[in-house]
């Protein structure tokens, strides 16, 4: 239930949020370009997705082919 609870709505929405937040954070805070608020969003949301994906695992059975 946590999924349809916490974890999908954090992913649906926070992920653009977040995306949103660094764009705004270094090309209107930082004054920086155009390209390297992209770049820096893309480090950002790459980092999310791996940490979502190692978090994920920790709370998902590893699949083993043992079960047949």
């Amino acid at each position: 239930m946590s999924l349809l609870y916490l974890d999908g709505p954090v992913i649906i929405f926070g992920a653009p949020a977040l995306a949103l937040g660094v764009w705004a954070l270094v090309g209107g805070v930082l004054r920086a370009r155009d390209w390297m608020a992209a770049v820096a969003v893309l480090l950002v949301l790459t980092a999310v997705a791996w940490g979502c994906g190692e978090w994920l695992e920790m709370r998902t059975d590893r699949f083993s082919g043992d079960s047949l």
